[in-house]
């Protein structure tokens, strides 16, 4: 696997520093993956492209950041994050560093905040929940034979009840690519 994108770093240091400022509800790793990917494809759905440059597998817990254990362990290396345990089952991320947020446009940032401030209140377990109805998830992973499979970003255009036909796939593409220099 290719180096995390610097993006996803910069993402993981800015959201770990938001949720513990913030004080949200269950901030641990499973939480921050799951604000990773709705950051990302929020910004896919709404900006035409994701804000991280990660890939997003399926994993029992839902969509997650194929790069995100690297990335999170190329800043460990750094000295610009960590993982605190603060009991037996959760760990923390901290955020030993300021994020570059330099990297992202106005418009990205405005939407991590606003998914960010959205999901405050939930916990790990209420978004793994709301993440196993996302279409993407759903046609992935396949009752556990799809670990490890591709998320395509499209899927967030996609109906979970039925398998999108080619048709879709590239109705959805084309809307993607139409819309994207509108927002």
């Amino acid at each position: 696997m290719s180096a995390p994108p610097v993006r996803l770093e910069e993402l993981i240091l800015y959201v770990s520093r938001r949720m513990a400022a913030d004080r949200h509800v269950g901030a641990g790793r499973i939480k921050l993956a799951k604000l990773l990917w709705r950051i990302d494809f929020t910004a896919y759905w709404k900006l035409g492209r994701p804000v991280s440059e990660a890939t997003y597998t399926a994993d029992r817990l839902g969509p997650v950041p194929a790069q995100e254990m690297m990335a999170t362990r190329d800043l460990e290396a750094a000295g610009r994050f960590e993982w605190e345990n603060d009991w037996a089952r959760r760990r923390a991320p901290i955020a030993r560093d300021e994020p570059r947020m330099e990297m992202f446009t106005v418009e990205e940032r405005a939407l991590i905040d606003d998914v960010i401030e959205r999901h405050r209140n939930e916990n790990a377990a209420q978004m793994v929940e709301d993440a196993h109805l996302f279409p993407g998830w759903v046609h992935a992973w396949r009752d556990g034979q799809g670990r490890g499979v591709e998320i395509p970003y499209e899927s967030v255009f996609w109906d979970r009840r039925t398998e999108p036909t080619a048709a879709e796939l590239r109705h959805a593409r084309r809307l993607a690519d139409e819309f994207a220099h509108l927002l």
